[in-house]
């Protein structure tokens, strides 16, 4: 009974992951629709950027403008192509992209939020954390050491109750650069964004965030972590594992369902068998 239904489960999860799989595979990718008015510096354009190695082909062009040693012409160079290529906003893993994780975010949001930084260069819009992953990523490609800066501050909104940028090892130096929300100053050190100092001139431009920014200096709340580290190193693990499943789950379970069978089928014809012997013995002389 227990091995019929174990059958029958697999059966009906193996259907469903063929039907998921190819349902998402020939349904057309519908984009986000774009916000009515976008104030970032962005550029439509740019969308076809859509990996880390195609971000890196067009990174000299941006270096080229930049003025300074190596290192703070590439961070500057990231930081300006970032901000050209994203506008402020949840990227969210579509269904054709992966399906299992999409099915996930109806539980949790966070789910669907794609980490890894060739799945958020599919998207046009990127958090803060999002646009600071990849920012992450080609400074590591570029040789060039980074981390995250996390802010903390109270609110009653969960969703703004804190800011992330990076920061870079430029010529010794720990540089803060913010992309998403598009700093007014680029490369500022990074003890005055710890301090408070630079704040004012940095986001004045942002009153809600230099409010929660100015909290968080004055409570020891600015902080730099995951030096040289992926900041999203679970979230990265899930996504890469629900991307496998999403394309080939359907075939873990066939192979599962083909291992069953022909047990179920030995156990029949043994259980089938067994009466057999009592009469056998039966008809021995004695």
């Amino acid at each position: 009974m227990v091995r019929r239904y174990g059958r029958a489960l697999l059966a009906a999860l193996f259907a469903l992951f063929a039907a998921m799989t190819l349902s998402s595979r020939l349904l057309p990718a519908q984009p986000a629709p774009l916000p009515a008015t976008i104030a970032d510096a962005w550029r439509p354009e740019l969308a076809r950027v859509r990996s880390v190695a195609e971000a890196e082909r067009i990174l000299p062009a941006y270096v080229a403008h930049e003025t300074g040693s190596r290192e703070r012409r590439t961070a500057a160079a990231v930081d300006r192509f970032l901000r050209d290529r994203f506008f402020h906003g949840a990227s969210e893993i579509s269904w054709q992209e992966n399906w299992v994780a999409r099915l996930a975010g109806l539980a949790w949001l966070n789910l669907r939020i794609p980490v890894r930084p060739d799945s958020i260069l599919q998207h046009r819009r990127a958090l803060c954390s999002q646009q600071s992953i990849v920012f992450m990523e080609l400074l590591r490609r570029q040789g060039i050491a980074s981390g995250a800066v996390l802010m903390r501050w109270p609110s009653a909104d969960p969703a703004s109750r804190g800011h992330l940028a990076v920061a870079a090892r430029v010529d010794g130096q720990w540089l803060f650069y913010d992309p998403d929300q598009e700093a007014r100053q680029v490369g500022v050190p990074l003890d005055r964004v710890i301090d408070g100092s630079a704040l004012p001139r940095l986001y004045r431009h942002k009153p809600a965030l230099l409010a929660g920014a100015r909290w968080a200096a004055r409570h020891g709340a600015i902080r730099l972590a995951h030096v040289n580290a992926d900041p999203a190193p679970r979230g990265g693990l899930f996504e890469r594992w629900t991307e496998w499943l999403s394309a080939y789950g359907w075939l873990a379970l066939a192979l599962a369902l083909a291992l069953v069978a022909p047990a179920s089928a030995r156990l029949r014809f043994a259980a089938g068998a067994r009466p057999a012997r009592p009469a056998l013995r039966l008809m021995l002389p004695l």
